[in-house]
C-alpha cells in the first residue's frame, strides 16, 4: 500500500472552525488504511469526529479543554488514541456490532469506569454497543481498538455489554502496540506497504483474541453495586434532560430514581466521582457551552443560561469561568 503525502483535509479543517484546531490526514491509494490527526479545543468537536460512536464529553474540572486525537482505520478495524485535559465525564453508547477495547496510560489520578477505578493495568471493553459512563482525571492518555464482531465469530460467546479485565502485561502490550503503530504511520507514511499493514492488522486482531480468551477465563463482571449505581445515575440523567429548563431538586431526583438522598449521593460518587448537585450543575454548564458553539451568531448569554436553568446570571458567569477558564462572552466571540 502506498500513501500520498500528508495534506490538509479542507472539509474537516473548516468544520473545526476558529477553535485553534488542526487536522492532518494520511490518505492511502487503496481503502485499507486512513490516519487522521487532530488537535482540538472543544469537547463537542472531539466527539463529532469519532465515526460510529454516540458520545458526549462533559467537562468536570476547571481549565481550557485540550485534546489530541489520532485515528486509524484498517479496513473495518478502528484504532484511536486520545490525550485529554481536564477531567471529562464520557457518556453514550459503544459501537454497534463491534468489540471495543480501551486502555489508559499516563493517568494523573485513577479514572472511573462504570464505578470501578482504573490505574492503567486494566482493559475495559464494550461488546455489541452498551452504555458508557466513564470519568477521566485531569490528565490522561487513552487508546481504543474496535473490532467487527464478524472477525471474532470463532471465539464463541463473548460477554455482552461492559466488562473489565485486570491484566497488566496484556494492557501494556495493547497500549504500546497500538500507539507504536499510530506513531510510525504519522512519522513515516510513505514507508508503509500493503504487506506490512496486513501484518499489523493480524497482530492487532490477535490482541483482541487474547483479550476475549482471558476475559472468558476470568469471567469478570462489573460488581452488582456498580450496576445498580449506573442505573440510578442514568435515570437521573434522563430526568435532567426532560427538565432541562427547570432544574430538579435533590428530593425530586430521589423520587424519580426511587432512592434516598444517601443512596443517590453514593451512586453518583461511585459512577462520576462527584456529588449529584455538583455533577448535574457541570452537565448544565457544558450544555450552555454547546449551545454557544452551535448558535454563536444568534445566541444571547442570558437567554441560553435561562434555558439551562441558570437564573442568577452573575453566579452563572462565575461558575462558567471557573469551569472553562473563560467568560461566556469570550466563548461566543471565539466561535463567531
Amino acid at each position: 500500500m502506498k500513501f500520498n503525502k500528508l495534506k490538509f483535509n479542507r472539509k474537516f479543517f473548516a468544520f473545526l472552525g476558529k477553535s485553534e484546531a488542526w487536522m492532518l490526514v494520511v490518505e492511502p491509494d487503496v481503502n485499507t488504511g486512513l490516519l487522521h490527526g487532530f488537535q482540538i479545543r472543544e469537547s463537542l468537536q472531539h466527539t463529532q469526529i469519532l465515526k460510529d460512536w454516540s458520545l458526549s464529553y462533559d467537562q468536570l474540572s476547571s481549565g481550557h479543554f485540550e485534546s489530541h486525537l489520532n485515528e486509524l482505520w484498517l479496513d473495518d478495524i478502528q484504532i484511536y488514541e486520545e490525550k485529554i485535559s481536564p477531567s471529562i465525564f464520557q457518556s453514550g453508547e459503544g459501537k454497534a456490532d463491534s468489540l471495543c477495547l480501551g486502555v489508559f496510560s499516563n493517568l494523573s489520578d485513577p479514572a472511573l469506569w462504570m464505578g470501578q477505578a482504573l490505574q492503567g493495568a486494566e482493559i475495559i471493553s464494550l461488546c455489541q454497543g452498551g452504555e458508557i459512563m466513564m470519568r477521566t482525571p485531569q490528565q490522561s492518555s487513552f487508546v481504543s481498538l474496535s473490532l467487527p464482531m464478524s472477525l471474532l465469530e470463532e471465539l464463541g460467546d463473548i460477554p455482552q455489554g461492559a466488562s473489565m479485565l485486570t491484566h497488566q502485561p496484556l494492557a501494556q502490550e495493547i497500549y504500546s502496540k497500538l500507539t507504536a503503530l499510530l506513531n510510525n504511520l504519522s512519522k513515516h507514511p510513505c514507508g508503509v506497504n500493503l504487506a506490512s499493514m496486513q501484518q499489523a492488522k493480524s497482530e492487532i486482531l490477535d490482541l483482541g483474541f487474547r483479550y476475549v480468551q482471558a476475559l472468558q477465563q476470568q469471567k469478570n463482571e462489573i460488581r452488582l453495586s456498580a450496576r445498580k449505581a449506573k442505573i440510578v445515575v442514568q435515570r437521573a440523567l434522563d430526568a435532567m434532560q426532560s427538565y432541562q429548563d427547570n432544574p430538579l431538586t435533590m428530593d425530586e431526583l430521589c423520587q424519580l430514581t426511587n432512592t434516598s438522598r444517601r443512596t443517590l449521593q453514593n451512586c453518583f460518587e461511585l459512577i462520576t466521582g462527584q456529588s449529584p448537585a455538583q455533577f448535574l450543575k457541570h452537565l448544565r454548564l457544558n450544555g450552555v457551552r454547546r449551545s454557544f458553539i452551535q448558535n454563536a451568531t444568534s445566541a444571547l448569554v442570558s437567554e441560553v443560561a435561562s434555558e439551562w436553568g441558570f437564573w442568577h446570571l452573575s453566579q452563572f458567569a462565575t461558575d462558567y469561568k471557573k469551569l472553562f477558564g473563560e467568560t461566556p462572552s469570550q466563548t461566543l466571540a471565539q466561535c463567531k
